[in-house]
């Protein structure tokens, strides 16, 4: 049972991330307005309402540290679901549930998103108490649907069929990657992410440590959301315009002697 949650997770990962440009036309970013004081209704897309206009009803959630919300709509924290806010507030794996819940209309819970799928992970596990935390919480949003997990060379695989250790992805930094994803991407589906690195965090060797998603806007441009603590809300960024990217870039600089890599999830919006 996954009790600790996001505890270490939060921890180890989300204070390597730089800071983001949050919902404004600055630096390739994109303006969305601010949230409402809670997260919209998670009945799916309305008709006439695209991926990238529901989305950007998230953006501007303030960055909460374990921040969640339940399935009934309760501002929450993961590890500990009896605690209340009167206000919204969002960590990187509490966004990425959220929008899945308003894209997909599901009532994922937070137990649900947070089950350890393969039973390597919690106190006792030698390789970290949730060092996997992000690739388990894309696949645990989306299972049931139908979904592709992607390797380089165009290539994909059922996501369960690699644990933490082989779902490493795309070299981060790598010129290579940017150009087949781009060419990967399609409208209509939405593509889940988990960042991993090797770490010599003690106790550690890899972590899944941080998760977004990338949807196509319906001009075509490749739109990155996600939060983290130093943006200080949830937001979303423009990979179509060199400054995206290289903002993006970055905001993930490789740092030590350890590169960045990117797992990609594919799932269509039909799933819902």
């Amino acid at each position: 049972m996954r009790f600790f949650s996001t505890l270490g997770f939060r921890r180890a990962a989300c204070i390597l991330l730089a800071a983001g440009v949050v919902c404004a036309h600055l630096h390739g970013g994109y303006f969305a307005s601010p949230a409402h004081a809670n997260p919209v209704a998670r009945n799916g897309l309305k008709p006439g309402e695209t991926m990238e206009s529901a989305l950007n009803t998230l953006c501007g959630i303030p960055y909460r540290v374990d921040g969640a919300s339940s399935e009934d709509g309760k501002n929450t924290l993961f590890a500990d679901e009896s605690a209340s806010f009167s206000t919204p507030g969002l960590n990187c794996s509490g966004f990425v549930l959220e929008a899945g819940r308003r894209l997909f209309g599901t009532a994922t819970t937070i137990a649900q998103a947070k089950a350890d799928r393969e039973g390597n992970s919690g106190p006792d596990s030698p390789h970290g108490e949730d060092w996997d935390f992000g690739w388990d919480l894309i696949r645990n949003i989306t299972d049931t649907m139908p979904r592709t997990l992607f390797l380089p060379g165009g290539k994909g695989v059922a996501p369960d069929t690699r644990d933490g250790f082989r779902a490493r992805g795309y070299d981060l930094h790598s010129p290579r990657t940017w150009k087949e994803l781009k060419g990967r991407f399609r409208k209509g589906h939405v593509y889940f992410l988990s960042f991993n690195r090797e770490t010599e965090k003690e106790g550690y060797t890899l972590m899944h440590y941080h998760v977004g998603l990338v949807v196509l806007a319906e001009n075509g441009d490749t739109l990155m959301y996600q939060t983290t603590p130093q943006s200080k809300r949830s937001y979303v960024r423009n990979l179509s315009t060199g400054q995206g990217m290289k903002d993006f870039l970055s905001a993930f600089a490789n740092t030590g002697k350890f590169k960045k890599y990117l797992v990609v999830l594919e799932v269509p919006l039909a799933a819902r």
